[in-house]
Parts: structure tokens; sequence; C-alpha cells
């Protein structure tokens, strides 16, 4: 089944699961404690505490997230809001728009991985028109978008409300400019 994955909670002997798999992934994404990117292939990373590591099973359509320590209250929403999007047909938007593709889902996730903090809020995650991702925050003052495009560029965009501070990060493939935008709401 591309382009479907389930998100279901269990508790693992050494930490949490969010999956209807429990196998060693093609690729991967996580994160340390110290924020270092782990990536590879074909193996079964080890993670130390608190850490996230997202098995990405491209040929059946699955996602396994793995974790120890606490739960991120924002995972369980926005991977949520992910499968809904996955689900949407051709023309969703009755302008033409295409489904998304589970190659931006999976970035979606790499970028979450990376760039959120444990207390970062959940974000609300939208469809665009060009077949596209956003995450989108709109609390405590600030508006936040992060834009992942259907050519894999991830682009941000952070304004506080009534004011005339912004801060834009122009299309990119590094994921970690999107840190800053996202720590703004991790703070308060």
């Amino acid at each position: 089944m591309i382009g479907e994955f389930a998100v279901c909670k269990r508790s693992e002997p050494e930490g949490w699961l969010l999956s209807d798999s429990v196998t060693t992934g093609t690729a991967f994404y996580g994160v340390e404690p110290g924020g270092g990117l782990l990536t590879g292939s074909g193996i079964d990373p080890i993670y130390a505490e608190p850490s996230i590591i997202v098995e990405v099973h491209p040929l059946s359509g699955m996602i396994c997230v793995k974790g120890t320590g606490e739960m991120p209250g924002w995972l369980v929403p926005a991977l949520s809001g992910l499968q809904a999007l996955v689900a949407l047909p051709h023309d969703w938007d009755s302008y033409g728009a295409p489904p998304i593709d589970f190659s931006y889902v999976t970035k979606a996730i790499q970028v979450l991985v990376e760039v959120m903090e444990h207390n970062t809020p959940a974000p609300s995650v939208v469809p665009t028109s060009r077949g596209g991702i956003q995450f989108e925050w709109h609390m405590l003052g600030l508006d936040v978008e992060i834009e992942i495009e259907p050519n894999h560029l991830i682009s941000g965009f952070c304004r506080r409300r009534g004011t005339v501070e912004e801060k834009e990060v122009p299309p990119t493939r590094e994921v970690g400019s999107m840190k800053p935008l996202i720590s703004a709401l991790a703070r308060r």
C-alpha cells in the first residue's frame, strides 16, 4: 500500500513506537540527544535518551517512528495530519491539484524530526495546491510557516503579528535553516 501509513502507539521495553510494523527500514532519519542527525540504510539504529528514529519503507509505503524517553506532544498530531494528506485524491481542491506524493511525506517527517524541539507545539498540516506540504503555527503572536515544495526544497517564514518583524528563509535543501523559525515557538 504505497502512500499509506498507520499511526498507532504502543509501548516498547526500551521506549515507544509509532508504527504498524517493527522491522528494520531501508532508510532512516534520527536525532540524538545532542541534536546530531543520524542517517543510514538497511540497519537497525541504536539510539539514546531522548531520541527519535524514523524508518522509511518506500516500497511498502510504511513509516516507523521509534523513540526513547517521553514522546514529544507534537508527534502524533503531525503524523495524523500527514496521514490525512496522503489520502487526498487528484483534484482535491477542485482546481486540479495533484495528490501528495509519499516522498514529500517522508521529507516532511525529516524536517520535523530535525527542527522540532520537544516542547514545540504541534503544527497544522496543510496541503499545497502544487502537491507540497506546509506546516503552520498561528499562535503566541507569531505566524510561522514551513513549506516542503514538490522539488523537495524547503522554505519558511516567520512574522510577529502587530509588528513589521519578519524572517524569511528562501528555498533550500538545508533542513537545519528552519530551526530558528521553530525555536521562537518552543521558547514561549
